[in-house]
């Protein structure tokens, strides 16, 4: 349970977790500044709009992370776990999760929604720059 008064909104930490067909690519052995985090991740993502390939290192760790587009494919490196998934199952997936994610800033932090709006609507340019349909 989040207690809010508790939380420091410029240090958040917390871990993202990944999971495909039983193999845990990124779970809360790699915890780090979460609000970071998901948006080195959307950045990178919105980079293989225009590169095959692309990398970010965690925000307080050397943990390096890189995504790569092979046609209809995702290859996702995380140190030396690797996932390769169907790109738009893993988008639509992932934006889904950074946007609960955010809205549940949102009801902890809304002092700071000019912030975190932000994110929210880069994840629906991300969303628009792949045609990925919003989940209902």
């Amino acid at each position: 349970m989040l207690i809010k008064h508790h939380l420091d909104y410029d240090y958040l930490y917390g871990a993202i977790c990944i999971e495909y067909q039983n193999k845990n690519i990124l779970g809360f052995r790699y915890w780090d500044l979460i609000d970071q985090l998901w948006f080195y991740f959307l950045n990178t993502l919105n980079d293989l709009k225009t590169h095959s390939s692309s990398e970010f290192y965690f925000p307080d760790q050397p943990i390096k992370v890189i995504l790569q587009k092979k046609n209809s494919r995702l290859i996702l490196t995380v140190d030396d776990d690797r996932i390769n998934v169907d790109f738009i199952e893993f988008m639509q997936a992932f934006l889904s999760a950074a946007l609960e994610f955010y809205n549940g800033l949102l009801k902890i932090f809304p002092k700071k929604q000019e912030d975190i709006y932000y994110n929210i609507n880069f994840i629906d340019e991300i969303k628009n720059l792949y045609h990925i349909q919003s989940s209902t």
